[in-house]
């Protein structure tokens, strides 16, 4: 068993691995587990106890852990889980818990999902011109049908979701408004139900500054160029292509509930 540097992924091998196992090429920058040769362990195997140990700083104290295993707050998608204690019916009732999964997991292949990490306001557009985002009065519209928009305090990041989303047959409309001098991260997972994958499309690092506004358009004939007007004079002076362009078969989906719980 190969545990996956600053993650809590374990894997069979060393290698370079897609979130869900998928073997990816050693060279992709983001997105991926790595794991590496290392020191042998023999583990020893313990029964748990049916209850939580009551004292702290026994061997199974871990059991109570509340806090977060691996790293923290990186990235979207990559900061490690809560411990065991925090995971309720996964953890005390995992067999009447995993009857639901499939259900719940399937809700998530139609989930599209934009991602800003840095110093911009995102927003998100459909083809009736309906809107997702900051208003510009200090509130949040969510005018698409069931779409959620999501800015975690103490952090730079802002993330927008809509269900039963499906670009086969509509198209969005993802933009970035620049508040500060700064780099951009922007990740995009679009559903495309006639060939049974999802897009996901990342830009690793656009430079923006207070004035800037980026135009990506998400459909069936897109590209994902992101046109970029760097100084907010109504120009689009640059056309950004992805870092990243990987189209898979679902296995996000399944992990997005857990990345969004523990976010």
């Amino acid at each position: 068993m190969y545990v996956a540097r600053g993650s809590h992924a374990s894997y069979f091998n060393a290698g370079s691995f897609f979130v869900g196992g998928k073997p990816v090429e050693p060279e992709r920058i983001f997105g991926i587990d790595r794991t590496q040769r290392t020191t042998r362990l023999e583990p020893k195997v313990v029964l748990l106890p049916n209850s939580e140990p009551a004292v702290e700083g026994t061997s199974l104290a871990w059991l109570r852990f509340e806090g977060g295993w691996g790293e923290q707050n990186v990235m979207f998608g990559y900061s490690g889980p809560q411990g065991p204690r925090m995971k309720r019916d996964k953890w005390y009732n995992p067999a009447s818990w995993g009857q639901n999964c499939p259900e719940d997991c399937q809700n998530w292949k139609s989930t599209f999902l934009a991602f800003a990490q840095s110093p911009v306001d995102l927003h998100v557009y459909d083809s009736l011109g309906r809107h997702v985002g900051p208003d510009g009065r200090g509130g949040i519209d969510l005018e698409i049908p069931g779409s959620q928009y999501i800015a975690p305090d103490g952090t730079d990041n802002k993330a927008i979701l809509i269900s039963d989303a499906d670009i086969s047959t509509e198209e969005y409309r993802v933009e970035i408004h620049g508040t500060d001098s700064g780099s951009c991260h922007l990740t995009i997972l679009a559903p495309q139900s006639d060939e049974s994958v999802q897009h996901d499309v990342q830009y690793l690092a656009i430079p923006v500054s207070a004035s800037s506004v980026g135009i990506a358009s998400v459909g069936q004939a897109a590209d994902f160029t992101l046109q970029l007007d760097g100084d907010g004079d109504g120009i689009f002076e640059s056309q950004i292509s992805p870092d990243v362009v990987y189209e898979n078969d679902w296995l996000y989906r399944t992990y997005l509930p857990l990345v969004l719980k523990n976010w």
